[in-house]
């Protein structure tokens, strides 16, 4: 509202960056300074949401295992692990819905066949009874249907990536929402590289 005047542009941070679109106004540089300052104050805020993120580098991935490796599958089997982690820390009664940004009809119903798996299988670390009763939805939803979960998810994937990518680059960015990935007893649980 402060920035359009109304509530229809959804965040994209390609397009943030790019000053593409609807965020051609960013070219103006106050407004785009001021844009940032509020983006940051809302991302620096502890204890509102928490990161659990899983970054796989495709190309040494293939070369260490094999390109048949259904590499979504495996982050996602990271991201509900790690993300039940996090929730018995909190509460074992709590349950957490997954919703996951539309890529395709066939890509999302791979996904979802993935995930069903996981339901039948559980993962390394969490057994299928424990997945179950902590997830609750699992659902594909598309950047145009305005879920601020997705497009908060959209502003913190770039900042991730570019720590994955040149580790000792200046990334202010990185270190407004570091305070918020996920840690437990001092370890750094929510931030994956694979492989690594």
């Amino acid at each position: 509202m402060e920035f359009w005047g109304n509530q229809d542009v959804i965040i994209h941070s390609r397009e943030i960056r790019r000053c593409k679109n609807e965020f051609i106004n960013l070219l103006d540089q106050d407004i785009k300074n001021r844009f940032y300052e509020r983006v940051n104050a809302i991302l620096s805020q502890n204890d509102v949401y928490v990161v659990v993120a899983c970054t796989i580098l495709k190309e040494a991935f293939i070369r260490l295992f094999s390109n048949t490796e259904d590499v979504y599958g495996l982050s996602l089997s990271y991201l509900i692990e790690r993300s039940i982690f996090c929730v018995d820390d909190k509460s074992e009664a709590a349950t957490i819905d997954i919703i996951f940004e539309k890529r395709g009809k066939i890509e999302d119903k791979t996904l979802t066949k993935f995930y069903n798996g996981l339901r039948v299988t559980g993962t390394k670390w969490v057994e299928p009874e424990r997945l179950q009763c902590h997830i609750g939805a699992f659902t594909s939803r598309a950047k145009k249907e305005n879920i601020i979960g997705l497009q908060i998810a959209d502003l913190i994937a770039y900042p991730i990536a570019r720590k994955v990518l040149n580790p000792e680059a200046p990334n202010p960015a990185f270190e407004i929402i570091k305070p918020n990935i996920y840690s437990s007893h001092g370890a750094m649980l929510g931030f994956k590289v694979i492989p690594h």
